[in-house]
């Protein structure tokens, strides 16, 4: 599956206008965070939690939750992803025969607030003032006289470059923080017969934004731990998840997994011994390609196709191959084929 160049243009023009929107609305507010944070120090420097702060108090539910997951991309899996983070644009000002780019969300939202705006403006002049054939018309006479010296220049440009960077990760791990959050927070341990029991996470920002603290549900007063913001960016929650969602399976995730995995963690080859076990591992298995195939448009989908069509996919294909030969071999017992027609009608009915 492939994402034509015309269709990937059509999802980045949208993408960016969307970006530009977001930028347009929280700009001015926003800015009075950036401004203060990218230039200090220590406590007062802009970090994700306060940049996470003043976006959620700019824009509503509905726009959070519409933000795209960092780091997605136009095409994951092969897949069009309308609500994606990198997408593809033609500079129109570079002529027709421009090849489109790789482009971020987020790098347009915090380019295209007034802040973001000035500093590219600016880093603009340092790299014409001075140079041969260059336009200098439109650089103010006052800022040209002030960086007349190529080194003052040079040390502004550099000064420039690296507060813009400093913006544009503030902003994609002020999305990241609130993505985990949200994630963390929706972890929760179920019973045997599928329904949530009281175990999960809690996951809260201290008040001094220095740090999360995550809690066990079951036990939120004697299990609980504290993470520096960047060490709980890098927490896994859909791997806790799938290994019970409990607190303990969020801190396993802590680790890196080791290089020959341990049984323990998860289902080892040949683990599967009785029917039982089987049916366990089989409605797990059938819940997520069910929960994954139904929305095509989502992150999970796309994730999904990307790991099935690269290279480390083989394996999985002729899994999945070999499991779909084992269940057309059993299908073809009429009584296997009678009961599940029976069973699959009692569930259309009562729904």
């Amino acid at each position: 599956m492939t994402v034509s160049t015309q269709q990937a243009i059509t999802i980045g023009e949208a993408v960016r206008s969307k970006a530009l929107g977001y930028a347009a609305k929280t700009g001015t507010a926003i800015d009075l965070v950036v401004v203060g944070g990218a230039d200090a120090k220590d406590l007062f420097k802009l970090t994700p939690n306060k940049l996470m702060a003043a976006i959620k108090a700019n824009l509503s539910e509905e726009e959070i939750e519409a933000l795209p997951f960092p780091g997605s991309r136009w095409n994951d899996g092969g897949v069009a992803n309308n609500n994606c983070d990198v997408f593809q644009w033609k500079d129109p000002t570079k002529g027709p025969d421009t090849k489109p780019r790789d482009v971020s969300f987020y790098v347009v939202w915090s380019d295209g607030t007034p802040e973001g705006v000035n500093v590219c403006q600016e880093i603009d002049w340092c790299k014409r003032i001075g140079k041969e054939n260059m336009k200098t018309e439109d650089i103010p006479s006052a800022w040209q006289e002030k960086y007349s010296n190529p080194q003052l220049v040079e040390e502004r440009l550099d000064y420039l470059e690296g507060r813009r960077g400093t913006i544009r990760t503030a902003y994609k791990d002020a999305v990241r923080l609130i993505w985990q959050m949200d994630l963390v927070n929706e972890l929760e341990t179920k019973g045997e017969d599928g329904k949530p029991t009281d175990g999960g996470c809690i996951a809260t920002m201290e008040p001094d934004g220095l740090a999360v603290k995550v809690q066990d549900k079951a036990n939120p007063q004697r299990n609980y731990k504290f993470y520096s913001v960047g060490a709980f960016l890098r927490l896994n929650p859909k791997k806790a998840s799938e290994q019970g969602g409990s607190f303990a399976a969020l801190k396993a995730t802590e680790k890196r997994p080791a290089k020959t995995p341990d049984p323990k963690a998860g289902i080892a080859v040949n683990s599967i011994q009785t029917p039982e076990t089987m049916d366990k591992v089989g409605v797990a298995f059938h819940s997520y390609l069910d929960k994954t195939l139904a929305n095509t448009g989502a992150a999970d989908y796309a994730l999904l196709l990307k790991h099935l069509t690269g290279d480390t996919g083989k394996q999985s294909i002729l899994t999945l191959g070999g499991i779909k030969a084992c269940i057309d071999k059993l299908f073809k017992m009429d009584m296997i084929q009678s009961t599940y027609d029976i069973e699959k009608e009692k569930i259309g009915k009562a729904a």
